[in-house]
């Protein structure tokens, strides 16, 4: 029988939209950090004598910190709260993005980057569990589609602003291209002042009036707690990352980690033909290159627009499947015809980009439906670490595997990672539409077959 409660039967309310763009704001800066930085590099390399080595830790000192920030805010917000951090998290960023206008030498900028990095990395399990634990079940799905859209949002803003600070100062005002990050962020603040605490998480803790006091000033005097009460009181004192490594969570820690991170490593090799489309189009050239560079993210994020209907109409599980096989077709000819048309590859990289929008999408959505409560944000956190793994891998790897076995080969390399990520869908992929989270995340779900668990040892 369908599990029902006042948050996962509700109309969308003015309430819910807010919910959704206070957390959007987070993964908006997240997108911002990463192009930002692409814009002020040319800049910060002249005036800071940036050698190779220099560089390739400030190119991914923001990934190393969003991993840890993401790895150990997740499970902290799950001992503590969404609450607490969500406003701590972002003021940090903020700060820490206007003291690069401050930064003289290349290691001060680089620590910035990678406290930038925590802070960022921290608010993605909260904002997607946030959104997660508060919007009806019919508008989850859109509701971390629209985090997603932010994300490509956040990075097209950075290199139309990026390029409108350096036409109009010079590379020399590359410190101010990273510090713009603190009007966003200052906005996002404003927006989450008073955000109420995820009723769900305070159930998990016992803490039931406060959560029945917060349900009531949403959804009315009358509102109940029924259907929010945990099935059965797990808890919460567990070693979240040990839990999650074992029986019966593992295969959803795979499942949650896997396709997500051959997705983003997908993305960073699909980006080796941005230049020929930049060229293609004439904006291959200087700071022009960053406008380019934003219509580039609004393709992305063009595709990822049907899948806020989509997942709850037609599925997530054939959602995720189809998209991954999609994105094999692109990879596979400029995997064999690498030496083409700037033509064929402007359809390529098209295709890949609006064909990924589902699996964009789904690859955020599903870990947040697979966890339960008390080790939801864990679990969040964890993929999202795993992810970053990817786009270090992407960014390190991709120059090598260029040089040394030439692009085809390399597309076949992406093309062998989607593949992987199509694999592990086609095995393990539940469908969770039009389900609960109390369905989706329990043990006894039959969405998610779970192995059978092994006694404590």
């Amino acid at each position: 029988m369908a599990s029902t409660s006042v948050i996962d039967d509700a109309p969308l309310k003015p309430f819910h939209r807010k919910v959704r763009w206070q957390c959007a704001g987070g993964t908006f800066l997240d997108g911002y950090l990463i192009s930002s930085m692409a814009v002020a590099l040319p800049g910060a390399s002249v005036a800071l004598q940036l050698g190779t080595i220099e560089l390739s830790l400030l190119a991914v000192s923001a990934l190393v910190g969003i991993f840890f920030g993401s790895l150990l805010c997740g499970a902290l917000s799950d001992r503590i709260g969404r609450h607490k951090l969500f406003l701590i998290d972002l003021v940090s960023f903020a700060v820490f993005s206007a003291m690069s206008l401050f930064a003289e030498q290349a290691w001060q900028l680089i620590l910035l980057r990678l406290l930038v990095g925590v802070a960022i990395g921290a608010d993605y399990p909260l904002a997607m569990t946030m959104v997660t634990e508060w919007l009806p079940t019919r508008h989850r799905a859109a509701g971390i589609g629209v985090l997603v859209m932010s994300w490509f949002g956040g990075a097209a803003a950075a290199n139309i602003i990026g390029f409108l600070i350096i036409a109009a100062f010079g590379e020399q005002a590359w410190a101010w291209v990273l510090a713009s990050a603190t009007v966003p962020a200052a906005i996002t603040i404003l927006l989450r002042i008073g955000m109420p605490e995820s009723p769900r998480w305070l159930i998990s803790k016992g803490r039931t009036d406060e959560a029945l006091a917060i349900m009531r000033s949403v959804f009315g005097p009358k509102t109940t707690l029924d259907g929010l009460q945990p099935a059965r009181a797990e808890q919460a004192n567990r070693r979240q990352f040990r839990t999650l490594l074992r029986p019966p969570y593992l295969k959803r820690t795979l499942f949650a980690s896997g396709p997500y991170t051959a997705q983003t490593t997908a993305f960073f090799v699909v980006l080796t033909f941005e230049p020929t489309i930049l060229h293609a189009f004439g904006f291959d050239h200087g700071n022009v290159s960053y406008l380019g560079a934003a219509l580039t993210s609004l393709l992305f994020l063009i595709g990822c627009i049907p899948v806020l209907r989509w997942a709850e109409t037609r599925g997530r599980r054939t959602l995720y499947i189809g998209s991954f096989a999609l994105m094999c077709l692109p990879l596979l000819v400029l995997g064999v015809f690498p030496i083409t048309s700037a033509a064929v590859v402007i359809a390529c990289f098209s295709a890949y980009a609006l064909v990924s929008g589902p699996t964009n999408v789904l690859s955020w959505s599903y870990p947040n439906e697979l966890f339960p409560t008390h080790l939801r944000a864990t679990g969040v956190g964890f993929a999202t670490a795993m992810t970053r793994i990817g786009a270090a891998a992407g960014t390190f790897l991709l120059p090598i595997l260029l040089e040394q076995i030439g692009t085809g080969p390399t597309m076949l390399v992406g093309l062998a990672v989607v593949a992987s990520g199509l694999l592990m869908c086609v095995l393990w992929a539940p469908e969770t539409s039009g389900k609960s989270l109390d369905e989706t995340s329990s043990l006894m779900s039959p969405a998610l077959p779970e192995p059978e668990a092994k006694s404590a040892d």
